[in-house]
């Protein structure tokens, strides 16, 4: 939590100001709270059908369902103004505090708020769900929902004020940084959240059989959970920030006049390659869909960085400074890459990709990049790898379907 109060703040000192309502969709009930309660009766809550979101179930920044009250398809219907969707903003209008929010998950079905959580439903062109959630529930977001809180027996905010409610809003394409970033520490939140159930499951057993007089060693091992799967998507995904900045290196070395546009692609295409050739990435890059198209997230926050545009990277910062140098949409390098970092089956991805790509023209890169992943994914949101390795070859698919293959 640390690590995203930080971004939020490094994010706010670059923003424009917005009332909230203008970060919304410009349709009818983009930005509403659920219905009066002559609209929706507890007689017509039931436990299967549409769910209704309680302001339980917005706890800690993070959408979880403990609430188990549903309505029918049919009253669903009726009250579709007040339909959640997954990139939803929810908000807690009662609580203590107010105004706790929480993004829709992906993977949710379609539900319905109550009176008391605020729906709304963003402009994806001006603001990030993420960001804007995120926002809210920083220390300046909570101080301005203070300022228009009402102390009564459960402290409130009424939805008019806060559809004025000021936001702190930076360009969409820093929105979609904070955007990547968070997803990630969602991931490893959740891979936590996993990994720790199965050790209480693991230790509730173990304590069974000690109170009984079944501890022994085999027992010890039996019980522990079996190793996992080598091979996953998301393990392909993990990022090893110190070959990344030899690679980046190795392309803006190599790259026609220093190209940073086609340096960005460069990497992009490589990976394509080395996933192709090898069934792995070269550094576990994340590629996002941004208007002129894929960018590998790591290597170009690197360069944001060197243009004085952001403040931080995953690669070290005093070895990204002392090898690279931003100059006019150019990346120029101060070094070459360090081959005992960066191995040779990595070089020869990457050098077929400065062939592919350095002889074309800004628009032939351009046009290259929009292949099908890119086209399959929301504007500024993280291309997924599977959508990535399902452009390749049939040939090259046996990399990840053969046993052992990882």
């Amino acid at each position: 939590m640390a690590i995203i109060i930080y971004l939020v703040t490094v994010l706010m000192e670059r923003t424009t100001g917005l009332g909230l309502k203008s970060v919304a969709e410009k349709s009818r009930g983009s930005f509403v709270n659920g219905p009066f309660g002559s609209d929706l009766l507890t007689s017509e809550l039931q436990e299967t059908g549409v769910p209704v979101v309680y302001i339980r179930d917005i706890r800690n920044g993070e959408y979880r369902r403990v609430s188990r009250v549903c309505v029918s398809e049919k009253k669903g219907a009726s009250l579709r103004v007040c339909a959640v969707q997954p990139g939803d903003v929810l908000i807690a209008k009662v609580g203590d505090p107010p105004g706790i929010s929480a993004v829709y998950p992906s993977g949710e079905p379609p539900a319905i708020v109550t009176q008391d959580v605020v729906r709304i439903r963003l402009d994806k062109t001006i603001a990030s769900p993420e960001y804007v959630s995120f926002f809210l529930n920083s220390s300046v977001g909570r101080w301005k929902i203070a300022e228009i809180t009402i102390e009564a027996t459960r402290a409130r905010f009424s939805l008019r004020d806060f559809k004025c409610l000021s936001i702190d809003l930076p360009s969409l394409e820093e929105q979609a940084i904070f955007a990547t970033r968070i997803h990630v520490i969602e991931a490893l939140k959740a891979t936590h959240r996993a990994a720790l159930t199965e050790l209480d499951a693991l230790f509730a057993s173990l304590q069974h059989q000690a109170f009984r007089g079944e501890l022994t060693r085999s027992a010890v091992s039996a019980a522990a959970p079996a190793k996992a799967k080598a091979y996953s998507f998301e393990a392909l995904g993990q990022l090893d920030a110190e070959i990344g900045l030899e690679a980046l290196i190795f392309v803006a070395k190599r790259i026609p006049d220093y190209d940073l546009y086609k340096t960005l692609k460069a990497l992009y295409f490589g990976d394509k390659r080395h996933l192709e050739q090898h069934g792995r990435q070269i550094y576990g890059e994340t590629h996002c869909a941004l208007p002129m198209g894929p960018v590998p997230q790591a290597a170009y926050d690197a360069t944001k960085v060197l243009s004085g545009e952001l403040l931080i990277s995953q690669f070290a910062d005093d070895d990204l400074r002392s090898s690279l140098r931003y100059a006019k949409k150019q990346l120029i390098p101060l070094r070459d890459a360090d081959f005992n970092k960066l191995g040779s089956a990595e070089r020869e991805s990457l050098e077929w990709a400065v062939r592919y790509c350095g002889p074309m023209s800004f628009d032939e890169v351009k046009r290259a990049s929009h292949d099908t992943a890119y086209h399959r994914t929301a504007p500024n949101a993280a291309i997924a790898l599977a959508d990535i390795v399902g452009m390749l070859p049939a040939e090259a698919l046996r990399h990840f379907t053969e046993p052992g293959a990882f």
